[in-house]
């Protein structure tokens, strides 16, 4: 059975690069795209404090990326990733 990936919003803020995972509004910061990317999947993996899904407000966001072709999966991780400069405010 093929695993279904997990919705994430990617975005740079200043110098670092936030990810959010949305199913269990997880949160994590890099200096880069891949190293938020990388830590997002292994505390997904391990799912450490997710208890609920993230607002409204970011699951609208991510809707709105994909509407607009936004959207790709990450090689390697179960993470489906929608990455803005503006997706995390």
């Amino acid at each position: 059975m093929k695993k279904q990936p997990f919705h994430c919003l990617v975005a740079q803020s200043g110098s670092r690069y936030i990810a959010h995972c949305l199913e269990y509004d997880l949160v994590t910061s890099a200096d880069t795209y891949h190293e938020a990317v990388r830590r997002l999947n292994l505390i997904v993996a391990t799912k450490e404090g997710a208890d609920h899904p993230a607002p409204e407000a970011y699951w609208k966001k991510f809707e709105v990326l994909v509407e607009s072709n936004n959207t790709f999966r990450q090689d390697g991780t179960d993470l489906l990733i929608a990455p803005s400069a503006h997706a995390i405010s």
